[in-house]
């Protein structure tokens, strides 16, 4: 059976009752049904992803990955090969700088992305190149040539030949008062 519940609430951010609205809310009383019976479906301590897996990783910055688009299942290798690379990458990031940004994500996934791209001209100039006009093996090359630049231009701003910061400019910087 439903209840009615009228309260009073203020408009506007007003405190006074010159500005209150009656906002009246509907209750059904329906019981709550838990199933006891939910598990994830291992044994504890013994399921799950092996230790050090970076397939479903966060990045340090609380994001999750970005993902890689889905490609068909005739692509199969390219799509295995771009997570391969995106892994790398990211496995560079977190030994260079501790962790990834969202920055450093969105860098690493506009890599992964034009090795995909690279990957699916490459299959394509090797699956149907007899089919192909010289035109379009010459803008499948340009393609690749350029999905290439991108993603050496995305490597090298993820700084990753960078060294670490010192940290003891850091500290005195601090005691100099010319903190940055």
């Amino acid at each position: 059976m439903p209840r009615d519940i009228t309260t009073w609430q203020p408009q506007n951010g007003s405190n006074n009752d010159l500005g209150t609205a009656v906002v009246t809310l509907r209750l059904m009383d329906t019981p709550l049904i838990v199933d006891k019976k939910q598990n994830s479906g291992g044994k504890k301590g013994r399921s799950g992803p092996p230790l050090a897996n970076l397939n479903a990783a966060k990045t340090g910055g609380g994001i999750t990955r970005l993902t890689l688009g889905e490609l068909p299942n005739t692509m199969r290798r390219q799509l295995q090969n771009a997570r391969k690379y995106r892994r790398f990458v990211e496995g560079l990031v977190v030994e260079a700088h501790g962790g990834v940004s969202a920055t450093q994500a969105h860098l690493i996934d506009e890599a992964a992305a034009a090795e995909v791209h690279a990957s699916v001209c490459r299959w394509l100039m090797r699956t149907r190149l007899e089919k192909m006009s010289v035109a379009d093996i010459a803008r499948c090359s340009e393609q690749i040539l350029k999905s290439k630049t991108i993603r050496n231009k995305a490597i090298e701003r993820l700084k990753l030949d960078a060294p670490p910061p010192d940290p003891w400019n850091v500290i005195d910087a601090e005691a100099n008062g010319k903190a940055t």
